[in-house]
């Protein structure tokens, strides 16, 4: 396993918790990066979580972005 498939599992785990949280199209064009000071307080926590296992350019996402990396990419999306 390489570090890259590492980030890439990670990545796909924020995406799944965050696809599950009601209502969170409402910070699709947040910037992941923008949860270190501001944002409800599961979406924090989540990144928090996550940040240290993904690649520093992750901040520079959106919610919107990294979930639908995960529908077009991830279980479940088309090329599954």
């Amino acid at each position: 396993m390489t570090r890259e498939t590492q980030l890439d599992e990670a990545a796909i785990r924020l995406a799944e918790e965050l696809r599950v949280i009601p209502g969170i199209e409402r910070f699709g064009a947040t910037r992941l990066g923008d949860l270190d000071r501001s944002g409800p307080r599961a979406l924090r926590t989540l990144w928090r979580i996550a940040r240290d296992r993904l690649d520093p350019r992750y901040g520079d996402m959106t919610i919107g972005a990294l979930i639908d990396r995960l529908n077009d990419n991830g279980p479940g999306g088309p090329s599954a």
